[in-house]
């Protein structure tokens, strides 16, 4: 038998494979489609974006701003079917903490800054922003809107027992507690201004 060189024997399969894949595109996509969706491909992606974040995010920043219309729809299909929308629920009840770290992690970074800003300039463009009493806290405080034009000062842990959202569920949660810190606040007049928007008269 003649000798053959390893080296050269390697660079002929290399040669095949390379041919193999300009002649035969729509298979070569079906296999590694294929394989993608094993569980061996799956844990080799999840093994090289932990491994390469840096690149993993460089890839998809360019990819979205190659195809912003196509990402778009694949965002939408991801997120926002009913099929997207029970994964991300299972998820959040499975990894509670995981999903407390990522928020924590995230509301640091200068993007939250930007849209929390956006946020709060579009709700102050929205409702009255009508101090009733000064400050009397000497902690952290956030300004509660008893209706869309007057606001109290509450402390940052008591305002955030209730959600804010829906928003006359929240503001009805909080009436006994802003009656025991201001009693100057006349609970008939605070119930007219509820109804009509218009400011309380103090007592």
């Amino acid at each position: 038998m003649p000798y053959k060189d390893p080296e050269q024997e390697r660079e002929n399969a290399r040669e095949r494979q390379k041919r193999y894949r300009r002649n035969n595109p729509a298979k070569i996509k079906e296999i590694e489609h294929r394989y993608n969706l094993s569980v061996k491909g799956k844990s080799k992606h999840v093994r090289f974006r932990e491994q390469h974040p840096e690149r993993c995010n460089d890839k998809a920043k360019r990819w979205r701003e190659e195809h912003p219309e196509k990402y778009k729809e694949v965002y939408i299909k991801s997120n926002h079917s009913e099929k997207a929308k029970e994964r991300i629920q299972k998820y959040k009840e499975l990894h509670p903490d995981r999903i407390i770290e990522s928020q924590k992690k995230f509301m640091g970074t200068d993007k939250w800054k930007k849209i929390n800003r956006r946020k709060c300039n579009k709700r102050q463009r929205t409702l009255g922003y009508n101090e009733l009493f000064e400050n009397i806290f000497d902690e952290p405080v956030e300004w509660h809107h008893i209706n869309n034009i007057d606001v109290v000062a509450l402390p940052v842990d008591v305002h955030r027992i209730y959600p804010g959202k829906p928003v006359d569920v929240h503001r009805d949660n909080f009436m006994y507690i802003v009656f025991q810190l201001y009693p100057e606040l006349k609970k008939e007049e605070m119930v007219r201004s509820l109804s009509t928007g218009t400011s309380p008269v103090l007592g």
